[in-house]
């Protein structure tokens, strides 16, 4: 290459998603659950086939949520929190309806970004910076860098020279998230290897009881009451999934777009090669 640096905008990759207030694709895939390679085994996700029918129990009277949370306080108790959400989070590829489903053959987003990837030639990149934005965990506003597990340790060695020590990752239990199955760095793991650096910025809303029932109550209306998605209930539970994932508060946006520009200026210093600092000293990284 020439030595020029590129930036690439993606926005609404999911648009089915946007369109009715919900994070799965047209096909009820979690996309962040969508890119694991299917010409091998489906992986297997034993805790969530537990817990499936009171995720997302089909009876959401008083009655049936209290027997619904009454097994999962059970599950909870026997197999310890991370347990739980880790069952719950990581992955699921038998259940279309539920929570997390990962699919069974590449959804149509993520085919477009495997086309966008090809038209612009992306693999022809000396190096690529991935920020992938997401919102609803951790702390209110707060947007921390994950990486993945993908890319390894070496991946997240990478994203913290770029990023500094604010950089966390599910494999040293410093990330508010799970290990999880299928995530876009898998694509980008596969395609460029050691050239790329893959973070995803994701901003936290509410608490994490709060985005289980937004989540419970979403996919109980379009697995067993899709025909009402446009009327009053339907509105009233696609109204609280949005609201839970992008806040319509002055605060929560201000702290969005501050910590935004601090993780672009910091990523396109390492494109431009511009000196960076760390606890052990400084260090020029040019790509």
């Amino acid at each position: 290459m020439d030595g020029s640096v590129a930036i690439l905008l993606i926005h609404s990759l999911n648009a089915y998603g946007f369109a009715w207030d919900r994070r799965v694709t047209a096909e009820g895939c979690d996309l962040n659950r969508n890119f694991i390679d299917f010409s091998q085994a489906l992986p297997e996700n034993d805790g969530y086939e537990r817990l499936a029918d009171h995720l997302v129990p089909a009876d959401i009277s008083e009655e049936g949520l209290a027997r619904a949370e009454k097994a999962i306080a059970e599950f909870r108790a026997e197999h310890g929190e991370k347990a739980f959400q880790s069952a719950r989070k990581k992955g699921q590829y038998t259940r279309p309806d539920g929570m997390f489903f990962g699919g069974t053959e590449a959804s149509e987003p993520r085919r477009i970004l495997e086309q966008i990837f090809n038209d612009y030639e992306i693999a022809a990149r000396e190096y690529v910076i991935i920020i992938d934005y997401h919102t609803g965990l951790g702390p209110y506003g707060y947007g921390e860098l994950q990486c993945e597990t993908a890319s390894g340790i070496e991946g997240y060695r990478r994203a913290s020279e770029i990023f500094g020590p604010s950089v966390t990752s599910p494999e040293l239990g410093t990330s508010s998230s799970v290990e999880i199955t299928g995530t876009q760095d898998e694509f980008w793991q596969r395609e460029l290897g050691s050239r790329h650096t893959y973070v995803c910025l994701e901003f936290g809303t509410f608490s994490p009881e709060k985005g289980r029932e937004v989540l419970r109550n979403d996919h109980w209306l379009f697995a067993y009451r899709r025909d009402q998605a446009n009327t009053a209930l339907g509105k009233e539970i696609r109204l609280a999934a949005r609201s839970h994932y992008n806040p319509d508060l002055p605060d929560w946006q201000e702290m969005v777009i501050f910590r935004c520009h601090q993780v672009h200026r910091q990523a396109l210093g390492a494109l431009t090669g511009q000196r960076l600092g760390s606890s052990a000293g400084e260090r020029t990284e040019t790509w």
